[in-house]
């Protein structure tokens, strides 16, 4: 079994998670677990119901809640240089 984060991180560390993206390893509805480069993290998103594979960016960590949003793919821009 991989160790995840919550095995060796205290409450505090958590927040080193914020803004760090990982990809979900399972449905989040809207509980589940993601991928952060090799470290497995329970999470929860804001409610919303959240696909395995989908990127997700970590927005909040209240105590050893880590809340998550899905990232929206960059619209294309229009390049105006000629």
């Amino acid at each position: 079994n991989k160790a995840s984060a919550e095995d060796y991180l205290s409450t505090s560390d958590m927040s080193y998670f914020v803004g760090k993206t990982g990809v979900a390893r399972t449905p989040l509805r809207p509980v589940g677990n993601a991928d952060f480069d090799g470290v497995q993290l329970d999470v929860v998103s804001r409610g919303e119901y959240i696909e395995r594979g989908t990127p997700v960016v970590v927005v909040e960590v209240e105590g050893r809640r880590i809340v998550v949003k899905p990232i929206q793919p960059q619209q294309s821009r229009e390049n105006t240089d000629v």
